[in-house]
């Protein structure tokens, strides 16, 4: 019982105490209703702004609207001109032919 020693701890617990009698005496009255998922959908997007659930049905629909994804071919690289000469003369200097 050490952690109710600390005064923080007591107020915490406190707290924590009196709202889940609050809750008791709410189902007691009302009986138990959970929260609607659509309530509990609004509270989670109003923790954050700016932002709204879709599901991936709706992520795929603006997938399509807007294109989709376009591969983009990146260019070969070439040998330059210089770089073949330099290779054959290194590979007649060593004997080598190529």
């Amino acid at each position: 019982m050490a952690y109710f020693d600390s005064p923080k701890n007591k107020a915490i617990w406190k707290k924590e105490l009196e709202g889940l009698r609050a809750e008791r005496a709410r189902r007691e009255e009302n009986g138990f209703r959970p929260e609607t998922v659509e309530k509990a959908e609004v509270q989670k997007s109003a923790d954050r702004p700016g932002r709204r659930r879709i599901n991936l049905e709706q992520l795929e629909a603006i997938e399509r609207e807007a294109g989709g994804i376009r591969r983009v071919r990146r260019p070969v690289r070439e040998r330059s001109k210089t770089m073949e000469k330099q290779a054959v003369n290194q590979a007649e200097k060593s004997g080598r032919t190529m």
